[in-house]
């Protein structure tokens, strides 16, 4: 599950959580420019970057230094590596987890921003955004192009790592994540929920379109700037509706949208102060 929120107005954001599949039960943050792996959402222990410093550096812990964290993905190879896309980086990183050291995985950092495929020594990104895991593909973990509009692809052809150029969808993209069975990628845009079908054959189909908050069915439902989403199971998604300071669940099935509560500041102040001073 990811979420975004902001923890101080003045301050470093709450940008990213996922699952630590390294450490079991564990989450990974992103918390400004830095990252952190919790149990509890209490007591973070820092891995790399610093949240109040960004920039371009490799290095151990907090000598490395990173601009704006919009992903996170286990290796598919092994556990102990994490990809980071590292947008205004234009690349790709990787953090070892045993030793805490950040390196370069593809694109050109800090270079300049264009578009090319091929294999990870000479495949170049301009503004990466999101890494969806395929739960039906091994070794395969896409991205949204923010430059173009185009859907990319981290994949393994043989022993041969490369970047991919999948589809073009010229939407401006918030989130985007695969159902459970991997038959859809979905995604959310200032208005609306689109999926677009894993054989990337057909055009996008929307599921809600709509400014501005009403619950309800499908085709009369409507959000503000939508962020993040994730399956609670095969027909129901979790939606942050950022504008609308709510989270929303998606029912597939009865095709129908509910908010189901607010976020309460007391709930995420504590993390942040935790993360702050963990530096």
């Amino acid at each position: 599950m990811k979420v975004l929120f902001r923890t101080n107005s003045a301050g470093p954001e709450c940008r990213y959580i996922v699952a630590d599949d390294f450490v079991k039960g564990n989450y990974l943050v992103v918390f400004g420019y830095g990252i952190y792996t919790t149990s509890d959402f209490k007591t973070p222990h820092y891995i790399g970057g610093l949240s109040n410093l960004n920039g371009y550096v490799n290095g151990a812990k907090s000598l490395s230094r990173f601009s704006y964290i919009n992903g996170i993905a286990s290796s598919p190879t092994t556990d102990r590596h994490i990809w980071i896309s590292d947008q205004d980086n234009s690349c790709f990183r990787t953090l070892d987890r045993l030793t805490n050291i950040t390196s370069d995985l593809t694109g050109v950092c800090g270079g300049f921003r264009r578009i090319l495929d091929g294999d990870f020594a000479s495949a170049e990104v301009a503004y990466p955004f999101g890494m969806a895991v395929s739960p039906s593909e091994n070794k395969k973990i896409y991205f949204y192009e923010s430059s173009d509009g185009r859907i990319r692809c981290l994949l393994q052809v043989g022993s041969i790592w490369s970047i991919q150029t999948i589809t073009n969808l010229n939407e401006d993209i918030a989130g985007l994540t695969f159902d459970p069975t991997g038959t859809f990628l979905y995604f959310t845009t200032n208005s609306s929920i689109m999926r677009v079908s894993s054989t990337w054959r057909s055009s996008p189909e929307t599921i809600i379109s709509g400014f501005g908050h009403n619950d309800g069915a499908l085709n009369s439902a409507k959000m503000r700037e939508s962020k993040y989403l994730h399956f609670l199971d095969s027909q129901n998604i979790l939606l942050t509706d950022y504008k609308n300071h709510v989270l929303r669940v998606v029912d597939l099935t009865q095709s129908y949208v509910s908010s189901i509560c607010l976020l309460q500041s007391s709930d995420v102040s504590a993390l942040g102060v935790q993360l702050l001073h963990a530096n």
